[in-house]
């Protein structure tokens, strides 16, 4: 009898919490069973290892870079290195500027934005130029 009484009560329990609900609409039906999917691939993925950003190596020689023009991605680190004999600069009009560059020393920006960079030598100008074109 006891047994009897319990099971009464659960059942009238269950029945009150559905009346209080309401039936499900269809389309909550099927925002829960959206819900339900979505923990299906639980736990989350594994973060991505760490990948450096590309690099890629322009020549600096004597009076000329080498590529004078690079299309690079965003985030893509340039380095410049100073293979000619005499010393030169990797200079940007209104920014960056490499300072002396010994031979043998190489200079690196990275470029996180798209756009187009002119840049030159301080010591040879207006045979000296190069552009690296970001994100085109």
């Amino acid at each position: 009898m006891r047994h009897t009484w319990v099971s009464a009560a659960i059942i009238l329990g269950l029945a009150a919490t559905w009346l209080s609900i309401g039936p499900m609409s269809s389309a909550q039906h099927g925002a829960r069973s959206h819900v339900a999917t979505e923990l299906v691939g639980y736990p989350p993925p594994l973060p991505q290892p760490y990948r450096p950003p590309p690099v890629v190596t322009i020549g600096v020689y004597d009076n000329y870079f080498l590529p004078a023009s690079m299309n690079v991605a965003p985030g893509t680190l340039v380095r410049w290195d100073n293979l000619g004999r005499h010393h030169h600069t990797v200079t940007f009009p209104g920014g960056s500027d490499s300072g002396e560059l010994p031979p043998g020393i190489p200079y690196a920006l990275t470029f996180p934005r798209p756009g187009v960079y002119h840049y030159y030598c301080r010591f040879h100008g207006v045979q000296m130029r190069g552009m690296i074109v970001v994100g085109f």
